[in-house]
């Protein structure tokens, strides 16, 4: 009976997910001093921007993905798969220091439904997946109750970065940059430590203003899940894990 109770529950979920408005947003840019044109680099025989267009629309619950871009070839490759492109991004959106909440609030303007929940996917994440998605998506509504909570994907890290010291140039000394007692370092009082892997960010499309609230619900993904594309390596690590899961399946 308790069986049958947790699938009504979860049978529940879905339907009442299927109700909201969701919408996908991902920022492409076609600019990248790490990794020049990254986003149009093949990766396990795909542009590296199809993975996560695919992903978003295989979704159960995304309504609409649309992908941001300042780059002509991302659109008509959004485009062809079935996403919304409709504008090309302004340059001043497209640049290393550019506000991300500013492109996505830019992005909006290219649309006249009106969204309850705002999924941000980085095109540098191709290993996560539709199945990512749509339990990050699931786990907001779930524990959401104000719309000041966000969600952020997540990967767990070595606690030992809690006794990480910072440089002062001006003083010339080290000093803690976490409050931490040194004097009794015992690793395993340490709390667990998370680090943003850049894959999944959810909000309420009512508070746009941060993605880094003061009511963060963590989606935990594990480390091969969370590789993030940013170097040549991370590129290669990528194509190798997707082409050995590609001859699995």
């Amino acid at each position: 009976m308790r069986l049958l109770a947790i699938d009504i529950e979860q049978d529940t979920e879905v339907e009442k997910m299927k109700k909201l408005d969701v919408l996908s947003i991902i920022p492409a840019r076609s600019g990248s001093k790490g990794l020049p044109k990254k986003n149009l680099r093949e990766c396990a025989g795909k542009p590296l921007i199809q993975w996560t267009v695919e992903a978003s629309l295989n979704s159960k619950y995304i309504k609409q993905t649309m992908v941001s871009t300042d780059c002509s070839e991302i659109q008509e490759i959004a485009i062809d798969l079935g996403a919304s492109a409709p504008k090309l991004r302004r340059t001043e959106l497209s640049q290393d220091n550019s506000s991300m909440i500013d492109v996505v609030n830019d992005a909006l303007r290219w649309t006249d439904v009106n969204f309850d929940i705002l999924c941000l996917l980085q095109p540098t994440s191709p290993l996560r997946t539709t199945n990512h998605i749509d339990e990050a998506i699931l786990m907001y509504e779930r524990f959401q109750r104000s719309d000041d909570e966000t969600l952020i994907s997540v990967k767990k890290i070595d606690n030992k970065y809690l006794w990480m010291l910072g440089f002062n140039e001006s003083s010339g000394y080290l000093s803690p940059l976490h409050e931490f007692d040194f004097s009794n370092p015992r690793r395993q009082k340490l709390p667990e430590c998370y680090y943003p892997n850049g894959a999944i960010y959810i909000t309420n499309v009512k508070r746009i203003d941060t993605f880094y609230s003061d009511k963060i619900i963590p989606f935990f993904m594990d480390e091969e899940s969370s590789v993030d594309i940013d170097t040549e390596r991370d590129l290669t690590i990528a194509n190798n894990i997707l082409l050995k899961k590609m001859m699995v399946a």
